[in-house]
């Protein structure tokens, strides 16, 4: 046999081999998305609406950020045992320019006359009276939501979102993060909610992707802070310290 024809054979035997594994690799890629598809639901569909369906039942008193920390720490323990994260992801801000956070001081700013103006119009008699009714209690919620709510929200809506399950969406994966992050927020029993941290999504979620976590988080903390203390915490203040049925 020449030596021509036995490099051939080889070649043929080897892309016959590759093509035999074709169906075991299609089929095991089809398995793990299927995975992940459920993992999402799981997580991002069916825990909220579970948790909404219990507090509106009036069953039981529903602690909302318990079920959000047990899966935030799970989330970190993951994102740093099979992703790498290190402190700097979590808490860097690599590549945040001046001009980034000017931009942000800006946002705030537009922010706050809208939120305001909407708010007067919606219900005027809401507006700034959590901080001038309940001061110690505003205080509170100002210094302990960025951590104990902020933190968890963007490691499990935001980091292990796209880590782990924006492939399975695609071009899409930015839109259904908003989405999922909105939906988070069902268990407050109103649209006004759902409406705002849609929007809240949007923002958060290309701030994630443009400038990572810890920026992302900051805004989300001061856009918070801000509805809270003109008065939107009406719609959103139960799930920082706990929700009663009926929301």
């Amino acid at each position: 046999m020449r030596r021509g024809d036995s490099v051939e054979k080889k070649h043929d035997m080897t892309t016959k081999r590759q093509n035999d594994n074709e169906p075991v690799v299609m089929s095991s890629c089809r398995h793990v998305t299927f995975l992940l598809s459920l993992e999402f639901i799981a997580l991002y569909v069916a825990l909220p609406l579970v948790l909404w369906r219990v507090a509106v039942s009036g069953v039981a008193k529903m602690w909302v950020l318990p079920w959000l920390w047990v899966a935030a720490v799970v989330a970190t323990v993951w994102l740093i045992r099979k992703r790498g994260w290190t402190w700097k992801r979590f808490f860097g801000f690599e590549g945040v320019t001046r001009w980034d956070w000017l931009k942000l001081g800006l946002r705030v700013m537009v922010g706050a006359i809208a939120l305001a103006i909407i708010l007067h119009w919606l219900m005027p008699e809401a507006l700034f009276k959590f901080p001038q009714t309940k001061p110690s209690r505003w205080l509170v919620v100002m210094l302990m939501y960025p951590v104990l709510s902020v933190f968890p929200q963007g490691v499990v809506c935001r980091a292990l979102f796209f880590e782990r399950y924006a492939r399975l969406f695609g071009g899409w994966a930015s839109a259904v993060a908003a989405v999922a992050f909105s939906l988070a927020h069902i268990v407050f029993n109103n649209p006004h909610a759902l409406i705002l941290t849609l929007a809240g999504g949007v923002i958060f979620t290309w701030q994630y992707r443009a400038k990572g976590m810890m920026f992302a988080n900051v805004e989300h903390t001061l856009f918070g802070n801000l509805a809270f203390t003109i008065g939107w915490g009406i719609f959103l203040h139960g799930g920082t310290l706990a929700l009663r049925g009926g929301g």
